[in-house]
């Protein structure tokens, strides 16, 4: 994460693998890229065979 006085960008990476979304919400997954979608003002999600990466990019005004 890197934070300065008019922006934040947080980078996350694990080695997991990435989930297609179910066609139909459950009450136990399926919430964190709305979550970070709305707290973001951009979200990049890049899925790939040793892993995934999300980077967030937030404005502060």
């Amino acid at each position: 994460a890197t934070a300065q006085a008019d922006h934040l960008h947080l980078t996350v990476t694990d080695s997991g693998t990435w989930k297609v979304p179910q066609p139909t919400p459950t009450p136990y997954r399926g919430r964190g890229l709305v979550l970070m979608r709305a707290l973001m003002h951009e979200v990049t999600v890049h899925s790939g065979s040793t892993g995934t990466t999300v980077h967030m990019h937030a404005r502060i005004a």
